[in-house]
């Protein structure tokens, strides 16, 4: 019985110690990365153009695709 209260009681301590970001800390930090990604995804798109591939790439894939899947994977890949 003791053993399940200080379970109980232990969990319910990591839970509040986990949800320390407020709401808006967390939209601001979404906003951030969603910045970031937009301006990889034009610095893809500026790359892509610069070497005569954009918006098809020469393994006929579209570009834009491409570089969806690079900034998702990295998001300074273009920096």
């Amino acid at each position: 019985m003791l053993k399940n209260i200080l379970v109980t009681l232990c969990i319910l301590g990591l839970t509040a110690c986990s949800s320390s970001k407020s709401d808006s800390d967390r939209q601001l930090e979404k906003a951030k990365e969603e910045v970031a990604l937009n301006s990889c995804i034009e610095k893809g798109v500026k790359y892509y153009q610069d070497i005569g591939s954009y918006p098809t790439l020469s393994t006929g894939e579209s570009a834009d695709l491409k570089i969806r899947e690079k900034c998702d994977f990295n998001i300074n890949m273009f920096d």
